[in-house]
């Protein structure tokens, strides 16, 4: 399905749309580079009274690519998801994000807390709270748009998922691994470029003081070889007041990518609590 948005066209894979609202919907956010195919994997496999909505986010997939960037910011992110939400009668769901899309997700969840009856965070962070690592997460961000902008989109793809972070995918069948390099490539490059730019860590709201805010329940999950998110969700839980962490041994950062039948586990007991 496609939904329009001023002049920007928003592609959302429901699997139902005929119980679109005798169902409990499930906004699936995917993370940087990713697209709504990444969540297919789970369509048969929940509740029947969960109806997954995948979302291209904007810049990715079959979703409209902007040329403003502040069609990427994190402010026009939420209002986008809100919109979409809106579009299709959607007043109140579950959200769950991976990375990027968890930090979307997390964001929306803050602003729009009565449309959120639960949410999912794989892999999240709430934000940089130092003033410093900010900026200098910015200037990071910046420049690696620079270079997807300079590099193009296939080489740039291979310098990303070569990262330390990612190491870990290369666990998953090598054939599998082909198929999602392949996928991550038919991205637009300033689709990624404006996206990893006006929607770095470091420019999003520093939201660690917020999280008590959040009464719904929340379902954190992290890999136990990706130490960095798995001690930021650590953290996390301390300040989210109906939280639980779990960590997944032997998945780094793409927990579902790499743990698919552990983290269909991991959300089915999650959702047959709604």
């Amino acid at each position: 399905m496609i939904i329009k948005i001023n002049e920007l066209q928003f592609n959302v894979v429901i699997k139902n749309e005929e119980k679109l609202h005798s169902s409990l919907p499930l906004i699936l956010l995917h993370g940087f580079t990713g697209n709504s195919e990444d969540w297919s994997f789970l369509n048969n496999s929940l509740p029947p009274h969960i109806n997954p909505i995948a979302i291209d986010l904007i810049g990715h997939g079959k979703t409209s690519v902007s040329r403003n960037e502040n069609d990427y910011t994190e402010e026009a992110i939420v209002d986008f998801i809100n919109q979409i939400l809106k579009s299709l009668k959607i007043h109140e769901s579950i959200i769950c994000g991976y990375s990027m899309g968890g930090r979307a997700a997390l964001s929306f969840s803050l602003v729009h807390p009565q449309s959120v009856k639960g949410l999912i965070l794989e892999s999240t962070t709430a934000g940089i709270e130092s003033e410093s690592e900010r900026r200098e997460r910015a200037l990071s961000d910046e420049s690696v748009a620079e270079q997807i902008s300079i590099n193009g989109t296939d080489k740039f793809i291979e310098e990303w998922y070569s990262r330390e972070m990612f190491k870990s995918l290369s666990n998953i069948p090598r054939e599998d691994y082909i198929q999602f390099i392949k996928k991550r490539k038919e991205n637009n490059t300033l689709g990624l470029a404006y996206m990893i730019k006006n929607f770095s860590p470091g420019l999003m709201k520093n939201h660690w003081p917020d999280l008590e805010q959040l009464k719904s329940n929340i379902l954190l999950i992290s890999g136990s070889l990706d130490k960095k998110f798995t001690n930021i969700n650590r953290k996390m839980i301390n300040s989210l007041p109906n939280s639980e962490h779990i960590v997944i041994d032997n998945a780094g950062h793409n927990v579902h990518l790499e743990k698919p039948e552990e983290f269909i586990i991991l959300l089915n007991r999650f959702l047959r609590t709604f």
